[in-house]
């Protein structure tokens, strides 16, 4: 949420749309940053600077639902939720602490891919 809130109020984003800025945030994709916009009354291209405070405030109690997460909040429970996996010691755990793929793809052409990504995450 204080991301986002130096996000929209900061000068070097005055000049992005606000659909843009919504979409940059770390946890908001297309679909979430589309219902921000609708709910909220604003159009997409909207610059950020042409907003007003009731629109911020509007965005913000969107944005604060406690069902959706995002920024380090969202973070923190993908790696609490890894390291839950590698503590019972189960299968999805191994697979992540190999830094294998997690979720049945092949390993024989594409793991190095795999590890690849793994390394750019941590």
């Amino acid at each position: 949420m204080i991301e986002l809130r130096k996000i929209l109020e900061s000068d070097t984003y005055s000049k992005w749309k606000i659909f843009d800025c919504l979409i940059k945030t770390y946890g908001i994709g297309y679909k979430r940053a589309n219902y921000i916009c609708n709910k909220a009354g604003i159009i997409k291209t909207t610059l950020v600077k042409d907003l007003s405070q009731n629109n911020l405030d509007i965005i913000y109690s969107l944005v604060d639902d406690p069902f959706f997460l995002i920024n380090k909040e969202l973070r923190r429970k993908i790696s609490s939720d890894i390291k839950f996996y590698l503590d019972i010691k189960s299968y999805k755990g191994y697979r992540h602490f190999r830094k294998l793929p997690v979720r049945g793809q092949r390993t024989r052409t594409n793991r190095s891919t795999q590890r690849k990504f793994n390394r750019i995450r941590s």
